[in-house]
């Protein structure tokens, strides 16, 4: 990465270990075929050393963002309660047991847990909504201590998805949807190319992808198989991870549907356009901290993308708000609803795919990062959405940070 990329992925990313594809980050997310010709939207998901691509709110759409109606921004929202909001579901959140020694958490965390909502085998037809996790893994899957979990959902990806890290060279990549996996270009580094053989998961028949070891291959192939099954009716699975078959089968077999759990933000919109709603949710767990975000908008190709976490999480544990920096960057220090803020704008290039260069500049790229104190806030603009919609989205933002998750609301709509 040059330099600009490097300090965009240290205030955005949530410590992977992994080098963080800021070209996919800036370009677009992974699936449902938006526009891959255009740009590089296919980030790399090794399941030995995770690649973490930073995702985060986006507020979208064929209309413009509208200012706060009162002059000033946004309007204070105490709790979803005070704001006027609909109270929501009634969440549950016990706070995971961290270990700073090992760098680990106690097993697998979640998100909180929403005890009235259908599970995934009550009603199949709400997996992939956004905000929506329908999975968890007991200890038998025998996954371990976790270091790192990002939750995905939504219809971006088109599926839920989990990305987990217990340790070095030792992750997987763990999605449930409606349809059988394999068509999408995200499946590609699992199962193009790779054997296959028939396994039992409890009782039901899957298939275990794999490659034959090789010099060289790399963490995607070499050691690392897939396995793909249905655990309950018009529900499909897949399995990334290293281990062979039989680790494969156990951690498919500590895999519950049983419960539902919510991907909420630690922030509200005053103000969107027509039409906006939420499409795509993702959270962090990593480091003792949580960090969260959402795609919301009439659609998920053009938006502003907002992440927010705690200081820490967001700067890489410093404590500087750094601007990006590199060729035909610009930077300005200014405050936003009172707030120290870097608005950072650079040039947008479209890549091309075989020889990864720039092929020519589209809208500028505008990040802003809002210092809240014991939070901090970016903000991006994904496709042809400038400037002007980036800030209005930005004084649109009210900070609801608590330490406690099932304070958060499960929307950043107003």
């Amino acid at each position: 990465m040059n330099e600009f990329e490097t300090r965009v992925s240290t205030v955005l990313r949530d410590h992977a270990d992994g080098e963080v594809d800021v070209r996919a980050l800036t370009a677009g997310a992974i699936g449902v075929g938006i526009r891959r010709e255009r740009r590089r939207r296919v980030g790399r998901i090794a399941a030995g050393g995770l690649a973490l691509t930073v995702l985060a709110v986006a507020v979208v759409g064929g209309s413009r963002w509208l200012p706060g109606r009162s002059g000033q921004g946004s309007a204070p929202v105490a709790s979803t309660s005070q704001s006027g909001q609909p109270a929501g579901p009634v969440l549950v959140y016990q706070r995971p047991t961290y270990d700073p020694g090992t760098r680990a958490w106690a097993g697998v965390p979640t998100p909180p847990l929403d005890a009235a909502a259908p599970s995934a085998v009550q009603d199949p037809a709400t997996v992939g909504t956004a905000g929506l996790v329908h999975f968890s893994f007991a200890s038998e899957a025998g996954l371990g201590a976790a270091t790192t979990v990002t939750y995905q959902t939504g219809p971006l990806w088109g599926v839920e998805r989990a990305q987990i890290e217990a340790g070095p060279g030792c992750g997987c990549v763990f999605e449930l949807s409606r349809s059988r996996p394999g068509t999408g270009p995200t499946h590609a580094a699992f199962l193009d190319g790779a054997r296959s053989r028939p396994v039992v998961v409890g009782t039901v028949a899957g298939t275990y992808h794999f490659f034959e070891p090789c010099d060289g291959c790399g963490p995607v192939r070499d050691g690392v198989g897939t396995l793909v099954w249905q655990p309950a009716p018009g529900l499909w699975a897949l399995l990334n991870i290293g281990g062979g078959e039989a680790r494969a089968v156990q951690a498919a077999g500590g895999l519950r549907l049983d419960r539902t759990y919510r991907v909420v933000v630690p922030y509200r919109l005053a103000t969107v356009p027509a039409g906006t709603t939420v499409q795509n949710a993702v959270m962090t767990f990593q480091g003792g901290m949580v960090t969260s975000g959402s795609h919301v908008g009439a659609t998920v190709e053009n938006s502003v993308a907002v992440r927010s976490g705690p200081r820490a999480a967001m700067v890489g544990g410093g404590n500087t708000v750094l601007p990006p920096m590199g060729p035909g960057v610009t930077n300005e220090v200014t405050t936003i609803n009172g707030n120290p803020a870097i608005i950072s704008t650079s040039p947008y290039c479209d890549f091309d795919d075989r020889s990864s260069e720039c092929t020519r500049v589209t809208v500028p790229k505008v990040i802003v990062m809002i210092d809240l104190g014991q939070t901090i806030v970016a903000l991006s603009n994904w496709g042809n959405i400038d400037r002007v919609a980036v800030l209005a989205a930005a004084a649109a933002l009210t900070d609801l940070y608590t330490d406690d998750l099932a304070e958060w609301p499960t929307s950043p709509l107003p």
